[in-house]
């Protein structure tokens, strides 16, 4: 059995323990990285998936210490910056980490690399372009306030771009074609299979089309159908005008009758000169004397109700529309202030109770030590003004800390107490004991009312001292009127609506009126 030399044991040793060729190593590589970018893209999606908008970030103090996200702070802070920057469109990202690694896993290689890249970016950009474009795209994140813009920073950029460019339209029309475009480089979309499909799928819209074009030409000839057909029973002869697609117009003529024809017609057939003039219109011009066809019989007419009818009766041969005059001009007289409710008679002021009252308040205030006197008393129809003048040396703030023992005193609910602007006394305001009511006729008669020139001028009430209060809408312009429930507040507006029916006419103000409830 013959041995092997040295020599050649030493061989089969180096070429065992040789370097794998280099196609070998760059099968496992790209295998590596098409996991290592299948890891990566599950990462961001989780990290996007959980993104919180007070997890710690870049532009965020944390509320915690610690990230919610899945992922923990590398997740927050990568969510943070890719919806910042891409908004909604941040989503994309793992998508395409996942078609890479999972190509390269597969040991499939891109055609034309830098294309499938470019496509990816312009696909990217398009997309959030057309979200800042929509009208409404809801915000990362689920927050009213201080959320992300669903379209991103880089979406909202091109977009101001494109529209200062193209104005809003012409915006979104170039960032659809940029959005084609990348699908048509990044995947096999082609545009003559997109045509394609829509023809083969969307046939049934031609077939609409033809059907409501048919339904249309029906409609048009039954509506002339039924205009020959009025105009036979009104005794004209029917002069049809139809306009057809090709551009045609047909127009009937009046069938012609011979003299002997007309000769042999009765004495009460025959028309008079003038309605012969009128129904020979449509015969051939040509003529000396136009033909005229012989008149259907009479049709009775109705006349509407209220339609005043002077002189003898018109045939239906000839029939006149009615005249409708004008409304006019009419003067509007503003309602009288009789129609309104007149105020009862209600008990006048009461000089010696309300001396009474303030005698009362002044020794109250006495007894701890604010000494003064009530100097004026303006009644009022809920309330009443004292004015109290302190002796020097007492403070403002002693007299309003005894408002609880003043209500005691004065066996009232409340009781407020302000400074009187441009006098040198305190306004003491206590609540009657009867209640007075206001009439709106009260206020539309007064002179306040009547001397103001505004045409939008309504009625307010009486202040605390029983002073007669008007306003002007025009110089609001806005009036909110609040209450609860059973305050008046509809009683107020029925009150405003009467004052300006009172102060203008229906020519010289226009109101409109919406209640979303439908309660009034």
């Amino acid at each position: 059995m013959p041995s092997l030399s040295p020599a050649s044991k030493g061989r089969d040793v180096a070429s065992k323990y040789a370097d794998p060729p280099p196609s070998f190593l760059a099968g496992r590589l790209t295998e590596l990285i098409g996991f290592l970018l299948g890891v990566l893209g599950l990462l961001i999606l989780l990290s996007l998936a959980s993104y919180l908008p007070w997890d710690p970030s870049l532009d965020t103090t944390p509320i915690t210490p610690s990230a919610r996200n899945w992922i923990g702070l590398w997740g927050s802070y990568t969510a943070d910056a890719l919806f910042q920057a891409l908004g909604w469109v941040a989503y994309v990202i793992p998508l395409m980490l996942f078609v890479v690694g999972v190509r390269l896993l597969s040991g499939r290689t891109f055609d034309a690399p830098w294309s499938k890249f470019g496509g990816a970016a312009m696909l990217i950009g398009s997309l959030s372009a057309l979200l800042e474009l929509f009208p409404h795209v809801p915000p990362v994140g689920g927050l009213e306030t201080g959320a992300v813009r669903g379209s991103g920073l880089l979406g909202y950029v091109l977009a101001f771009a494109l529209v200062r460019i193209f104005n809003s339209m012409g915006a979104v029309i170039v960032a659809g074609a940029v959005f084609l475009s990348s699908l048509f480089l990044v995947t096999r979309f082609s545009f003559t299979g997109a045509f394609r499909f829509l023809r083969r799928h969307l046939g049934f819209v031609r077939a609409l089309v033809a059907r409501s074009k048919a339904w249309r030409e029906a409609r048009e000839r039954e509506r002339l159908r039924r205009e020959v057909e009025r105009t036979k029973v009104a005794g004209r002869q029917p002069v049809v005008v139809q306009r057809l697609g090709g551009g045609v117009v047909l127009r009937g003529k009046p069938e012609a009758k011979s003299p002997e024809a007309r000769s042999k017609g009765r004495p009460e057939d025959a028309a008079p000169e003038s309605e012969r003039a009128n129904l020979g219109a449509g015969a051939d011009p040509g003529r000396d004397e136009p033909e005229v066809t012989r008149q259907a019989k009479s049709v009775p007419v109705v006349r509407a109700r209220g339609l005043h009818q002077e002189g003898p009766a018109v045939s239906a041969g000839r029939a006149s529309l009615p005249e409708i005059t004008g409304r006019g001009v009419h003067t509007y007289k503003l309602p009288n202030a009789t129609l309104l409710r007149p105020p009862d008679d209600q008990q006048g002021v009461d000089e010696d109770e309300l001396k009474e009252r303030a005698a009362r308040l002044t020794n109250k205030l006495a007894e701890f030590g604010v000494t003064g006197s009530v100097t004026q008393i303006h009644p009022g129809p809920v309330v009443t003004t004292f004015e109290f003048k302190p002796e020097a040396g007492i403070k403002y703030s002693r007299i309003t800390n005894l408002v609880d023992d003043l209500c005691l005193a004065m066996k009232a609910e409340s009781i407020l107490i302000e400074r009187i602007a441009g006098k040198s006394t305190v306004g003491i305001e206590v609540p009657n004991l009867h209640r007075e009511i206001i009439y709106l006729r009260e206020l539309v008669e007064s002179s306040e009312f009547g001397a103001s020139p505004s045409r939008l001028t309504v009625c307010l009430g009486k202040d605390i001292t029983g002073k007669m209060r008007v306003g002007d809408l025009t110089q609001m312009p806005h009036l909110l009127i609040a209450g609860s429930t059973g305050s008046g507040k509809s009683v107020a507006i029925n009150s405003l609506i009467v004052s300006m029916l009172y102060k203008s006419t229906p020519d010289e103000v226009k109101l409109l009126l919406i209640d979303p409830k439908r309660l009034e």
